[in-house]
């Protein structure tokens, strides 16, 4: 199998960047993307046959539109009537789900090296999100496991809320990998009246 490949390693130098404050209110990661995997199917029965798949990941239902499920290493979004992402983070063999579900209805694609998650998190980040897309990030409205498709200067992106970690409301953002370098970029340029903390870049082994 061919391994990731971070887009955005040379940019992530460990460190604090911009306003000094006694404490970080942003902090700054890329996540490794080990398995990513969308399923489609039919409108006329989509939901019956994805059910076998859902039960061998761990899920009981398919879910709504907003709110990811989250099952030990596994997390799905329902991105649309016909339509999941199953994003892992530990290694994962498709080919025994593959081979319990109905190919002839539903089809897999593979898109592990197609995205990279940049993962924010503090009191701060709602803030510096205000001013990248057009989401209502209140508590209330969008709350931990909540996620929306959304864009960033016309790129489609995915938001996922996690659930709030020490530092304060944490989100990892799904972007597209050839777009992640300029991304991280305007995060960064973003984030620097805030302040920040990259936590270093991931290992290429």
């Amino acid at each position: 199998m061919v391994k990731f490949r971070s887009a955005v390693n040379f940019q992530l130098k460990a460190g604090w960047f911009g306003s000094e404050q006694k404490a970080p209110p942003i902090i700054l990661k890329e996540i490794p993307l080990v398995s990513f995997t969308q399923i489609s199917g039919w409108p006329d029965n989509f939901e019956k046959k994805i059910q076998k798949v859902l039960s061998v990941l761990g899920f009981s239902q398919l879910g709504t539109f907003s709110k990811a499920q989250i099952a030990k290493e596994k997390t799905v979004f329902r991105v649309g009537p016909e339509r999941i992402l199953v994003w892992s983070s530990g290694a994962f063999e498709w080919n025994t789900i593959k081979s319990l579900a109905d190919t002839n209805s539903l089809s897999f694609l593979d898109l592990s090296h197609a995205r990279t998650i940049i993962q924010l998190e503090g009191v701060k980040v709602p803030d510096l999100l205000a001013r990248l897309v057009s989401v209502d990030l209140n508590n209330e409205s969008f709350q931990g496991q909540c996620f929306v498709l959304t864009a960033i200067h016309s790129v489609p992106v995915m938001l996922y809320r996690r659930l709030d970690g020490l530092k304060g409301p944490s989100f990892n953002l799904f972007i597209p990998y050839t777009w992640s370098a300029s991304f991280l970029e305007l995060i960064c340029q973003t984030a620097l009246p805030f302040g920040y903390v990259v936590k270093g870049p991931l290992r290429q082994d």
